[in-house]
């Protein structure tokens, strides 16, 4: 089947099958690409398309030596080779199987190229690991019993890629390297904000019984220890009710303001956690009922935040109790399960072990790459910088060398 190809820019191009949905439809942001009228290169014609009844399946040659990363968010993994990714949103059950909070259906290669499936609908990719009866004659067999070197991955020669629809939009995006083509992909959907600098440095989250007057005592055992943290989390507790939430403060922090202002004072941002779900007691609750979906989520109720009108009341709601405070940023929560084993905390050091000589109201597990001065017996596991310098520069000043 052929697809319907054109330029978008230099290096960059889209193919449509039909009249497809797409994400970037609803994103609501122009694509930050350099227009211009020099397509030397080639299209993206090595696509191959076959559509079943409601479906449309991709098959990209790969070479034997080629490298995939990509195709959504992995806690477990970078390299996608002899993989299988079924990408839905989702929480993730502790497996890299496709389903998170970011199953973008975007992939780049060291081929020198990147590939982004613009639609909402369900995507799998299989990423070398299929093989078609239509070329057996290059597929060599071997025996596991008699061959040393068996392996039950073959060579891989193609990717192939299911999408959950009839009609479909990719985008092709060309660079000397794979930094170039995902920087290219990040500017076609409009680009994104730059990260302050902060917000890669020492994040610590307290209790979410945590009163404003216990978070800021721990607050001065870490300067006395040695710690500076960048970002203050503040848990569920910070809400007057959640579990759903209200956003709007409790009264452990009764002047959030104040509180906000004291720990930026110490170069302390403050991030709060919330979700989606919104309870009864919320200010707002009665004006984003008729924007809600016909489900509870934990008692709470979900709107639609594609609707303006709904994402208005919002951000005029947070515009009101947060910033106006001081807050800085938010953590979205996700449902876990207990078997759930996320990236944060199997990159995590215990504290408990006595190593690391903290009060006892700062020992939870903290992220390695925050120490400071650690003592010689972790010498086997971490990579100390010997240059201990701009504790806040946001560069982690130690790494895992494997994991504790």
């Amino acid at each position: 089947m052929k697809l319907n190809r054109s330029a978008i820019s230099p290096e960059i191009w889209s193919a449509t099958i039909g009249e497809p949905l797409t994400l970037t439809e609803f994103s609501g942001r122009r694509p930050m690409v350099r227009e211009g009228d020099d397509f030397t290169k080639k299209s993206p014609n090595f696509i191959q398309v076959e559509q079943r009844s409601d479906s449309t399946v991709l098959r990209i040659p790969m070479a034997e030596n080629e490298i995939v990363f990509g195709c959504g968010l992995h806690c477990q993994k970078t390299i996608c080779n002899h993989e299988v990714f079924h990408l839905r949103v989702d929480h993730s059950h502790g497996d890299d199987t496709g389903r998170s909070h970011a199953a973008v259906p975007f992939f780049v290669t060291t081929a020198g190229y990147g590939l982004f499936l613009d639609t909402p609908c369900a995507v799998s990719c299989y990423i070398g690991t299929t093989q078609r009866l239509a070329d057996k004659t290059t597929v060599r067999e071997t025996d596991r019993v008699t061959n040393p070197d068996w392996s039950c991955f073959a060579p891989p020669y193609f990717i192939e890629i299911a999408v959950q629809s009839s009609a479909l939009k990719l985008v092709c995006f060309y660079g000397k390297s794979m930094k170039e083509c995902v920087a290219k992909f990040n500017l076609y959907c409009g680009g994104g904000c730059l990260p302050p600098r902060w917000g890669f440095g020492f994040h610590f989250r307290v209790n979410m019984k945590s009163s404003a007057g216990t978070i800021l005592k721990q607050i001065e055992e870490f300067d006395a220890h040695g710690f500076h943290p960048d970002v203050l989390g503040l848990e569920p507790g910070w809400q007057s009710n959640s579990y759903p939430c209200t956003y709007e403060w409790s009264e452990r922090i009764p002047d959030p303001e104040q509180f906000c202002e004291t720990l930026r004072k110490r170069q302390i941002r403050v991030n709060l956690w919330e979700n989606l779900c919104v309870l009864l007691k919320c200010s707002i609750y009665r004006e984003l009922l008729p924007y809600a979906g016909p489900h509870l989520v934990w008692r709470g109720i979900v709107p639609d935040y594609t609707l303006p009108q709904a994402l208005e009341l919002l951000k005029r709601h947070h515009d009101l109790y947060h910033f106006h405070s001081g807050v800085s940023g938010y953590k979205l929560d996700r449902k876990r399960r207990d078997r759930q084993l996320s990236l944060a905390r199997s990159c995590s050091i215990s504290v408990r072990t006595g190593r690391v000589h903290l009060p006892q109201s700062l020992r939870s597990s903290v992220s390695a790459s925050h120490f400071r001065n650690l003592p010689d017996s972790w010498g086997e596991n971490l990579r100390v910088d010997p240059c201990d310098q701009r504790r806040r520069s946001g560069i982690p000043l130690c790494a895992l060398q494997r994991p504790l």
